[in-house]
């Protein structure tokens, strides 16, 4: 078997099917798409039974697991050589997993694939393209930890895909699993920088996958009241070591900031009457927002006047470090973190 496709899917009936069909449609020899429904109740695991392909297998789970528990369940049911995680409301771009498993048998010393994503909403309408931030190439997964939280706290973006663009040697993965659920929303983030303790990291520029942004949207959902960002900051400690060891740890707790202000922002928007009570709750000074958001805001300036970019910490397989580089002019961005 060569790429396992694996779907955990909860009450997606009206979006489940299209990114089965995404997954089919790929051009590719020994393909297996297995597709896990957590205990839906909209009709999903129906409509599941009535797709028929032999490369297709559905499961059902008997308790509804959790998100991150219907992941791990999917990654048992992986028989590939390498794995992708497509979520429910999301789809593959045609030739994706050809090209990604062609870069990765060429590259075994590499551990995860990222290639660039694809923002869509329901009517398919294009939102810009995310996870553009590392220039293609070779990453020595050692330096990926403080690469990934400089780029992602001063850019306001994971530098990284959504599961649906990223594949993985099923090896190293197996060898990190299980997802640590306790750690919410970005989970997944942690696997992939656990998974870049076995081995290297490549960058496509090639767009692996169309996102789905929409009001039922996990991340969305887990904005509300603070939650993502908080748990974003906890992601940051369980880091500390990695961050320590490149001499970065308390620079990134500092310019961490930026994700308080981006919900203080938010809240402000939505119920103005709680941003006191989520400023004291955060429990950042004034004078750190402030320095946090500047830097954010000449940086994310140098990229939209000038294309310019930086990714420090970022070192190439054979041990330099990656220069800046000048953004597409055509190429749209959304944030992602925080």
């Amino acid at each position: 078997m060569r790429v396992s496709v694996v779907i955990p899917v909860f009450n997606r009936r009206e979006l489940v099917a299209a990114a089965v069909q995404s997954a089919l449609r790929q051009d590719l020899e020994g393909l297996e798409v297995v597709v896990v429904d957590n205990c839906s109740q909209d009709g999903t695991w129906e409509l599941l039974q009535g797709i028929e392909d032999p490369r297709l297998r559905c499961l059902r789970n008997e308790n509804n697991v959790g998100l991150f528990g219907n992941f791990n369940r999917c990654a048992a049911q992986a028989n590939g050589e390498y794995t992708l995680f497509l979520c429910s409301d999301d789809r593959l771009e045609a030739g994706f997993l050809a090209h990604a498993a062609g870069l990765l048998d060429a590259e075994p010393a590499a551990a995860l694939l990222s290639s660039r994503g694809r923002l869509i909403d329901r009517s398919g309408r294009d939102g810009g393209t995310i996870a553009g931030r590392f220039a293609p190439g070779r990453y020595a997964g050692a330096s990926i930890p403080a690469a990934w939280f400089w780029s992602n706290y001063h850019y306001g973006e994971n530098p990284l895909n959504y599961p649906s663009g990223v594949l993985f040697r099923n090896s190293a993965l197996q060898a990190c699993l299980p997802f640590r659920e306790h750690l919410g929303a970005p989970a997944d983030v942690d696997m992939y920088l656990r998974v870049l303790r076995h081995g290297d990291l490549l960058i496509t520029d090639r767009i692996g996958c169309a996102v789905m942004t929409h009001a039922d949207q996990e991340v969305v959902k887990r904005r509300a009241g603070g939650e993502l960002t908080r748990q974003n900051l906890a992601l940051l400690e369980e880091y500390r070591a990695d961050l320590e060891a490149a001499g970065i740890y308390d620079r990134m707790r500092r310019q961490s900031a930026v994700l308080v202000v981006a919900a203080l922002v938010r809240t402000a928007l939505s119920d103005p009457g709680q941003v006191l009570r989520q400023f004291r709750a955060f429990g950042r000074g004034i004078w750190e927002l402030l320095v946090a958001a500047t830097k954010f805001i000449v940086l994310r300036s140098l990229d939209g006047l000038f294309g310019l970019r930086f990714t420090p910490y970022l070192r190439t397989a054979g041990g330099s470090a990656a220069l800046p580089v000048a953004a597409s002019s055509t190429e749209k961005r959304k944030p992602t973190s925080g």
